[in-house]
């Protein structure tokens, strides 16, 4: 077979009806002839299917098929990874290619297979791409029964909006820009369209194992019961539903964030906005939050280079505090940066009826019987709840670490019964 044919003939007039064709608009409204493309690739239907789509896209459109880096990462847990991995050595001979191993020392559970994955894939990214700049893409073969199994293991830990969103098509996390073309496309699309474009592809055995994961035994035993309805088309019309309500209401810039601007914080503004990944964009950020003076074209590299590594996510100028949560850079200013970096609140307050409370400035309500008694009061490092630690909770529901500790939580005789996610901050008299 003639792999190079195989990678630049699709046409979009070659798709069947029920097709990947969404593809094309999102790489027409992202991509450009001079963005470095990197495309992860693991053999399988979806990633194989991306990566003849962006061949045959930047081919059609004269755009240098050398700006194309296919990347690999054989985790050498199955008999067929090395098989994998020859071939796809073979099938993408003729562009620029990056292999990866497994070491030795490296777990083999999903969650540190992905780590390793991402890292070698952001090591291959940083190699040939020497500093930030927004013209370079990792693109991941992520569709929309992936999002829709990870909203549903999301929403089993408990999580908040992002964490049921969990993904985006276009997303930044610090120095990585993401793109996912194959998000709005079900798993049933991408196999129709192998099968009529005759692209090849390795199935992972493992998937169809109920034991491997959770993910797997969602997948197999629950998700796929619903083949056949349109309970995809469903969770695709609610996705978009909420990134536009999200996007109007957490990405403005004159949007005041409550939770910045807790009153014990004494904040006066708070801003949420994407991650520069530019220095034109750093220095235009800067601008609308008043911090005008000059800088030399190093000093913005350096604060380009501490944005996009910065291992704590927090950083302090003067009165003004940045914090890295959830891929968007927070910024707080405060006229008391003190009080503002106070790490523990300790007040607390009787529940004594079902009616809201306030503790420094928040308000909650209570609306369980069983809450009456209990105490209502600010957390604490040694604090469990549902068997995870607090920080941990925190972590699975998407909550930045500068309102961790000004979240109330209720407790009766040593025991938690309940952790807000939700409160109403009121100013300071």
């Amino acid at each position: 077979m003639n792999h190079l044919n195989t990678m630049i003939k699709v046409q979009k007039a070659d798709l069947p009806q029920r097709s990947i064709s969404e593809v094309f608009p999102i790489f027409q409204a992202h991509l450009t002839s001079e963005h470095q493309l990197f495309i992860a690739v693991s053999t399988g239907a979806d990633s194989m299917t991306l990566a003849c789509l962006t061949a045959r896209r930047r081919n059609n459109q004269n755009f240098p098929l050398q700006n194309l880096h296919f990347l690999h990462c054989n985790h050498k847990i199955r008999p067929e990874s090395e098989e994998e991995s020859a071939f796809f050595a073979s099938f993408f001979q003729w562009f620029d290619t990056q292999r990866f191993e497994k070491p030795d020392t490296v777990k083999t559970d999903e969650n540190a297979l992905r780590n390793r994955r991402y890292a070698c894939f952001n090591d291959a990214i940083t190699s040939k791409t020497k500093q930030p700049t927004d013209k370079v893409f990792l693109l991941t073969w992520h569709n929309l029964n992936d999002r829709i199994e990870t909203t549903f293991l999301n929403v089993l830990r408990g999580c908040s909006l992002d964490g049921f969103l969990n993904m985006h098509v276009l997303s930044q996390q610090k120095s990585t820009t993401y793109l996912r073309p194959l998000l709005t496309t079900t798993k049933s699309q991408i196999l129709e369209a192998c099968q009529t474009l005759q692209i090849p592809y390795f199935t992972d055995s493992t998937n169809l194992d109920s034991r491997t994961s959770k993910r797997n035994r969602l997948r197999n035993e629950v998700l796929n019961t619903f083949q056949g309805t349109n309970f995809e088309q469903s969770f695709k019309h609610i996705y978009s539903t909420l990134e536009h309500w999200d996007n109007a209401h957490q990405t403005s810039p004159e949007t005041r964030k409550e939770s910045a601007t807790h009153p014990a914080r004494k904040a006066s503004f708070a801003l949420k906005t994407p991650i520069p990944t530019t220095a034109t964009q750093l220095v235009q950020l800067r601008k609308k939050i008043n911090l005008t003076h000059n800088l030399r074209t190093t000093q913005i590299n350096e604060r380009m280079h501490r944005l996009h590594t910065s291992s704590n996510g927090r950083k302090q100028l003067q009165n003004t505090f940045f914090f890295i949560a959830n891929n968007s850079l927070i910024i707080i200013q405060t006229a008391s940066p003190e009080i503002f970096r106070k790490k523990r609140l300790t007040s607390s307050k009787k529940i004594t009826g079902l009616w809201p409370l306030v503790l420094e400035g928040v308000t909650v309500n209570i609306t369980k019987q069983e809450r009456i008694g209990a105490t209502l009061r600010y957390p604490q490092s040694t604090d469990t709840f549902a068997g995870k630690t607090r920080n941990r909770r925190c972590l699975n529901q998407k909550i930045p670490m500068f309102w961790r500790n000004f979240i109330p939580l209720v407790e009766k005789e040593g025991r938690i019964l309940h952790m807000f996610k939700e409160v109403i901050t009121t100013k300071s008299s």
